[in-house]
C-alpha cells in the first residue's frame, strides 16, 4: 500500500514538473511571440510616420508650386527653369557667362520695374525678384525679413554657424556680441590702426616704380584692406602690401572664387557634388588652411584670458573681445570651458563679409574720381582746406568724416557699385501684394545693382554725380538705397566700412592725381558674391604738390 501510495505520489509530481515546464515553454513563447509583434508593430509604425511625412511634404509642395504658378513669371522648362535664359548649361561651368546673366538681369529689370516683381526658378529653387523700392517697402512692412535666404547654406563650411549664416534666437545672441566690436568706444581705436597703414601704403604707393605707371588698382586695394580687417581683428599686423600672408590671401582668393562658381550653378549647391570636383578639393584645401589661421587667432587670445591678460578695455581687438563675451557666458553657465570653433566661426565670417566688399568699393570709387577729373579736383581742394596734422602731413581723420563733398562722393559710388549685389531673404510667413499671395518660405532677392539705377528716384542713373546727394538725400525713399542691406539684418560693420572708405580715398587723393584708363560699361562688371570688376581697373598715378601744411 505504502509503495502504490508512494507511486501515485511520484506519478502526481512528475504530472506537476511537466505541467510547470509546459507552461514556462508557454509563456516563453509568448514572450517570443509579443517581442516579435511589439518589432513589427514598430517597424509598421515609422513606416507609416515616413509615408505620413511624405504625403505632407507633398502636399505641401502641391500646394506651394500651385501659389507660385499665379504669380508673375515668364515661360520656363519643367526641369531647368529659367536657368537657360542666364546661358548657363554644363559647358559653362568653369567660365560662367557673366555678360549673359548681366544682360539677363537687365532685361528683367526694365521688364518688370514696374510691375514690381518677378518669379524666375534656377532649376528646382525658386526666388522672387524685387524689381521696384516700393515693393521692397510694402514687404518690409509686413514681414520682419529676419531670416537669410537664398544660398547662404553655401556659406557654412567656410563660416559655420555664425551670425552671417545663424537664425532665431542664436542671431539675437551672436548678433549682440559682435556689436560689442563695432561699438563707438571701439571705432578710434581702430582709426588709428588705419591711419597708420594708410601712411604706409601712400609710401609704398610712392616708390619711383609706381609714379607715372599704371597700376592695377584693386589687387593694391584688396591687399591693404585685407591688412586692415586682420590687425583689427586679431592685433596683429601682417605687412600683406610687402607679401607677407601671401598664401591667406590667395586662400581667401581661391574660396571666393569657389563662391562665385557655385552661387550660379544649382547642381553645385550640393555640398556633395561639388567636394568631388577639382575646384571642390581645391577649395577644401584652402578652407582647411583659412580655419587654421582663425584657430590661432583664437587659441591665442584664450591663452591670454586665462592669464588674466585680457580684460573688457576699449579698442581691444575683435577676438579679444568676443572671446571674452563668450567666457562670461561660460562662467554664468557654470562651464570652465568655452566653445573655441564657434568662436573661430565668428571672426571667419568676419573676414569674409569684408574681404571683397570694401576694398571692391574703395576701388570702384577711386576709379570713377579717376575718370572724372572735375569731382576729383573738387575734392581734393575740400580736402586740402582741412588742417593738417604735425606728425602726418594728413588732414586729421574726425575732420575728413565729417567732410560733406567726401559723403557724397562715396554714397554715389555705392549707388553704382554697392558692397553687394544682391539682398536675399526669406519669408516667415504669407503676405499679399497688390492682390498676389506670396506664400511663407519664399526666397526674396533684392537687385540693388539695379535697383539703385530707377531713373524715376535718380535721374541719369548710370552717370556718376556726387552733387546729386548734395540736398536730395533726406527726401529719397528710405527702400531705394541700400548699400548696407536693410532691417535688422543690416550690415554690422557699416560703421568701419565707411571710416576706412572715406580715409583710404582722402589719404590717396591729398597726395596723388588719379587718371583712370577707360569707361566702366556694365558689361565690365559682374554680379557675384560681390560686385567685381571683369577687367584690371588700370589707374596712373601722378604726385601732388602739398599746398597746405
Amino acid at each position: 500500500m505504502s509503495y502504490i501510495e508512494t507511486s501515485g505520489n511520484l506519478t502526481k509530481k512528475i504530472m506537476d514538473q511537466n505541467f510547470a515546464s509546459t507552461l514556462t515553454i508557454n509563456r516563453a513563447s509568448l514572450n517570443q511571440i509579443g517581442s516579435t509583434n511589439l518589432v513589427y508593430w514598430l517597424l509598421f509604425s515609422t513606416i507609416l510616420l515616413i509615408v505620413a511625412n511624405l504625403i505632407q511634404r507633398l502636399i505641401s509642395f502641391v500646394q506651394f508650386q500651385s501659389q507660385l504658378s499665379k504669380l508673375p513669371q515668364e515661360p520656363s522648362n519643367p526641369l531647368t527653369g529659367h536657368i537657360n535664359r542666364f546661358g548657363i548649361t554644363l559647358t559653362t561651368l568653369t567660365n560662367l557667362p557673366e555678360k549673359a546673366i548681366m544682360d539677363e538681369c537687365e532685361r528683367l529689370f526694365d521688364k518688370y520695374r514696374k510691375t514690381g516683381f518677378i518669379l524666375i526658378k534656377l532649376m528646382w529653387k525658386p526666388f522672387l525678384i524685387i524689381c521696384n523700392h516700393s515693393i521692397v517697402k510694402m514687404i518690409a512692412a509686413k514681414n520682419g525679413l529676419v531670416e537669410r535666404g537664398g544660398q547662404i547654406y553655401l556659406l557654412k563650411p567656410w563660416i559655420g554657424d555664425s551670425v552671417t549664416t545663424s537664425s532665431g534666437s542664436a542671431w539675437y545672441s551672436k548678433r549682440r556680441t559682435i556689436n560689442l566690436a563695432f561699438n563707438m568706444d571701439c571705432l578710434p581705436v581702430y582709426t588709428k590702426i588705419i591711419e597708420r597703414q594708410t601712411v604706409a601704403f601712400i609710401s609704398k604707393l610712392n616708390s619711383n616704380e609706381n609714379i607715372g605707371q599704371q597700376i592695377n588698382l584693386s589687387h593694391w586695394i584688396h591687399l591693404l584692406g585685407l591688412g586692415f580687417i586682420v590687425e583689427i581683428i586679431s592685433g596683429q599686423f601682417i605687412d600683406f602690401l610687402n607679401q607677407q600672408g601671401a598664401q591667406y590671401f590667395d586662400d581667401l582668393e581661391i574660396i571666393q572664387q569657389s563662391r562665385e562658381q557655385r552661387l550660379w550653378f544649382p547642381l553645385y549647391w550640393s555640398e556633395f557634388i561639388y567636394s568631388l570636383t577639382p575646384s571642390g578639393w581645391k577649395h577644401r584645401a584652402a578652407l582647411s588652411r583659412v580655419h587654421q589661421f582663425s584657430q590661432s587667432l583664437v587659441e591665442s587670445a584664450l591663452k591670454s584670458m586665462r592669464l588674466g591678460e585680457v580684460n573688457r578695455v576699449k579698442g581691444k581687438p575683435i577676438v579679444d573681445l568676443i572671446v571674452q563675451s563668450y567666457w562670461e557666458e561660460a562662467k554664468r553657465s557654470g562651464s570652465t570651458t568655452v566653445n573655441v570653433q564657434q568662436i573661430r566661426q565668428e571672426l571667419d565670417g568676419l573676414i569674409m563679409g569684408t574681404f571683397d566688399t570694401t576694398p571692391n568699393a574703395i576701388t570702384f570709387t577711386l576709379y570713377l574720381l579717376g575718370l572724372h577729373q572735375s569731382y576729383q579736383e573738387q575734392l581734393y581742394q575740400q580736402l586740402n582746406e582741412l588742417d593738417r596734422d604735425h606728425e602726418t602731413g594728413l588732414p586729421r581723420s574726425q575732420d575728413i568724416m565729417k567732410l560733406a563733398y567726401l559723403d557724397g562722393v562715396v554714397k554715389e559710388a555705392l549707388r553704382l557699385y554697392p558692397p553687394v549685389p544682391f539682398v536675399q531673404r526669406q519669408l516667415d510667413s504669407e503676405i499679399t501684394i497688390d492682390g498676389q499671395l506670396i506664400p511663407p518660405g519664399m526666397d526674396i532677392t533684392l537687385c540693388l545693382y539695379f535697383l539703385h539705377r530707377d531713373p524715376e528716384i535718380f535721374p541719369e542713373p548710370e552717370s556718376f554725380f556726387p552733387d546729386r546727394w548734395s540736398n536730395s538725400s533726406t527726401s529719397l525713399p528710405l527702400t531705394s538705397y541700400l548699400p548696407f542691406g536693410f532691417g535688422l539684418r543690416h550690415c554690422v560693420g557699416k560703421k568701419l566700412g565707411l571710416i576706412i572708405m572715406k580715409l583710404t580715398i582722402a589719404h590717396i587723393i591729398i597726395n596723388f592725381k588719379l587718371t583712370s584708363d577707360k569707361p566702366l560699361k556694365s558689361s565690365d562688371v559682374k554680379l557675384s558674391t560681390a560686385i567685381i570688376p571683369k577687367i584690371p581697373l588700370m589707374v596712373s598715378l601722378e604726385r601732388r604738390i602739398i599746398e597746405n601744411m
